[in-house]
């Protein structure tokens, strides 16, 4: 069991404080003037997360997170303990007390099931956690969870009514090259020979399901959720988003959603490493990008459930999120990226990406997906490698998501070398209250708008509103108009 100190404790609770309310992996929960209904649900609903999560007992997120004290904290404990007994299947959960700011408080480590005991149901409802709330989960969610107990092999399954003749041509003569320049055995071998043998066409030639999507013509009109949405969402206005749609197979959806990220994403510039002069460079690098879609694309889920999920790119002001259907497989959550091994949910697909190569002009030849899971490690390196946060990586049980953080903007040039170093974590002033300091830190990573304000911090843009003009009493901010453009941007002091 991980045992919090007093200062790791601190710190949990104010991140939860600069976030304003409770995360996906940890909650409190008052449990001053007595037992708290809701514990079981939210046991239950962190059981069903692959890491699962923490319960802080003795804090009341209505007084800023402020430790208030448990009413009774053996009792407390038989109470949980017991609640996590009465579960299906039954939790085995780990508490430890500890004493903060003078205050007894109870913390209770709740184990993620592993995934072939999950989904873990309260009475007759499972629950499953979004954001900082218990929900019941629906059908979709439950299905989804039922199939992950096996190993997926829904890739390998036949589709009725097709052929070799619904395969891109230009893809799968590309594939076959490859194919014959990486295997001696297969060098001599038919088309239709090498087409059967990697598992892009059964015994009775019908395309599999990973043949299908990997290098079909059209696999939306077997498999409809074989698609990306994508959404430009910095506007504040829903009615202003832009929209995206990719159709086809998986490498042609890859090329064209790298295309996308090009046209509304923004450009830096840099001093090129020889000092001669200066270049444009994407704001988030390419590389990171495509393995991260590639990623997406290849290990979501292709369970019969999840034929209507799409997956789904917002691009907001602060980051970029990439959405999956389905979880990890073979592997934790909090490896993926640091260690150099294959976590392939969909193994065929997997193997079949391995020898197609992109011609958008973007990749220079690169393959669609790297082995045994080098294309995470370099695309987190190269995140790093620019001045960026390493993207976060949330297998949410039912759902992959992906954040990658967006740089500041920044209308200076930069050197490569300076770039190279991460960003230092902003210093709060004291006494700022959780909203204000959520907002001063948006602003110590470059001038915003109350929108741009709202979107990288997730508050409401009445919150801002009511932050700003504090801050700017105490000397810390400061507005300015924009020239040429209508509204205010604001900025600290300190910059």
């Amino acid at each position: 069991m991980y045992m919090y100190t007093p200062e790791e404790l601190t710190q949990t609770l104010n991140e939860l404080r600069l976030l304003g309310r409770d995360s996906l992996t940890v909650e409190v929960k008052s449990a001053h003037m007595g037992y708290p209904s809701s514990v079981a649900e939210t046991i239950c609903s962190f059981a069903n997360l692959p890491d699962g999560g923490t319960i802080i007992c003795g804090v009341d997120e209505s007084q800023e997170f402020a430790p208030v004290g448990v009413y009774d904290v053996e009792d407390l404990r038989a109470k949980i303990i017991d609640a996590a007994q009465n579960l299906k299947p039954k939790i085995v959960v780990e508490t430890d007390d500890i004493t903060l700011d003078g205050h007894q408080l109870l913390i209770v480590t709740v184990p993620g099931l592993p995934v072939q005991e999950r989904p873990c149901f309260k009475g007759n409802i499972a629950y499953q956690r979004l954001g900082d709330g218990d929900y019941p989960m629906d059908g979709y969610a439950l299905s989804l969870m039922y199939a992950q107990r096996h190993k997926p092999h829904n890739d390998l399954q036949s589709i009725p009514n097709t052929s070799s003749e619904d395969l891109d041509k230009s893809y799968t003569e590309d594939f076959l090259h490859q194919v014959r320049l990486s295997s001696a055995r297969l060098r001599n071998d038919s088309d239709a020979e090498i087409l059967r043998k990697r598992n892009v066409i059964d015994a009775h030639d019908e395309l599999t399901l990973a043949g299908l999507c990997a290098l079909g013509d059209y696999p939306q009109q077997f498999y409809a959720g074989a698609s990306i949405i994508g959404i430009v969402s910095v506007s504040g206005n829903a009615r202003n988003d832009d929209r995206f749609r990719s159709e086809g197979p998986i490498p042609a959806m890859l090329e064209d959603t790298l295309a996308w990220f090009m046209r509304n994403i923004k450009n830096r510039t840099v001093t090129a490493p020889n000092g001669a002069g200066l270049i444009d460079q994407p704001e988030i690098p390419l590389v990171a990008l495509r393995e991260f879609v590639a990623n997406a694309l290849v290990h979501r889920s292709y369970e019969r459930d999840a034929s209507g999920k799409f997956i789904q790119i917002f691009i907001k002001r602060g980051r970029i999120e990439i959405i999956s259907p389905g979880g990890f497989w073979g592997i934790l959550p909090s490896q993926v990226g640091l260690v150099h091994r294959p976590a392939a949910v969909n193994e065929a697909l997997y193997a079949i990406c391995q020898n197609i190569r992109l011609s958008d002009g973007l990749s220079d030849g690169h393959r669609l997906i790297e082995g045994e899971g080098g294309g995470i490690l370099a695309a987190q390196q190269a995140l790093v490698d620019a001045g960026l946060r390493k993207a976060h990586i949330i297998d949410e049980g039912i759902q992959v998501r992906v954040i990658i953080y967006r740089p500041a903007d920044n209308t200076q040039p930069t050197s490569i070398m300076e770039v190279s170093s991460p960003p230092q974590r902003a210093e709060i002033p004291e006494n700022l209250s959780p909203t204000e300091s959520q907002v001063y830190v948006a602003l110590t990573r470059g001038p915003a708008t109350v929108a741009d304000i709202a979107e990288n911090t997730e508050l409401s843009t009445r919150q801002v509103r009511y932050a700003l003009p504090k801050l700017i009493q105490r000397g810390l901010v400061e507005q300015k108009a924009r020239s040429g453009r209508r509204g205010l941007v604001y900025r600290t002091l300190a910059l």
